[in-house]
């Protein structure tokens, strides 16, 4: 039996503040493709799912640990071969670059997609977006997604606006393209 403790009081992740997700084949809501994951995880007999919950103790060795989890207020032990942590992602803060945090104009790609989801981007007539901001130096490499991201962001808010201007600035444009 598979187990997926979750901290948060849902699953999803980031996942659940983005607007879409794109791909070499279009478009789809990241609403849509967290709802069926969830349905599939639901239906499941073998997954037993644990929102709102924390790993207390690990015991054990390779192949035989006993898992204590917190949740609820209280707490459950089970034993199981296999661990995998997904410890998930967050996003670097731009403060002080570039007046983040001191002009509300200036977001960041993940709130940009939150005002793209809620329909609260307002009416800008230009929007310039700054690749790489905090990564790409001796502190940390390339993060992966921020090209696609913001080009499918771009997208977005012409799609929303075909008149407005649309900047995107970066060192150098990595869009990473899965081969199957």
């Amino acid at each position: 039996k598979a187990i997926i403790v979750e901290k948060q009081p849902q699953l999803g992740g980031l996942l659940n503040k983005i607007y879409v997700i794109a791909h070499e084949h279009g478009e789809m809501p990241a609403e849509d493709i967290l709802k069926a994951t969830k349905a599939q995880i639901e239906a499941h007999l073998n997954i037993k799912v644990y929102t709102g919950a924390e790993i207390e103790e690990v015991k054990g060795y390779i192949g035989n640990y006993r898992v204590k989890i917190k949740f609820n207020g209280g707490s459950e032990s089970f034993d199981t071969s296999t661990i995998i942590v997904a410890t998930g992602m967050r996003e670097i803060l731009a403060d002080g670059q570039y007046f983040y945090g001191t002009d509300p104009r200036v977001v960041t790609q993940l709130q940009l997609e939150g005002m793209l989801k809620s329909q609260s981007v307002g009416h800008p007539k230009g929007v310039v977006m700054i690749n790489c901001v905090g990564s790409k130096n001796d502190k940390r490499g390339c993060c992966n997604v921020g090209c696609p991201v913001s080009v499918k962001n771009a997208l977005a808010l012409k799609n929303h606006n075909k008149d407005r201007k649309v900047y995107v600035l970066y060192r150098d444009l990595s869009m990473v393209r899965e081969e199957h």
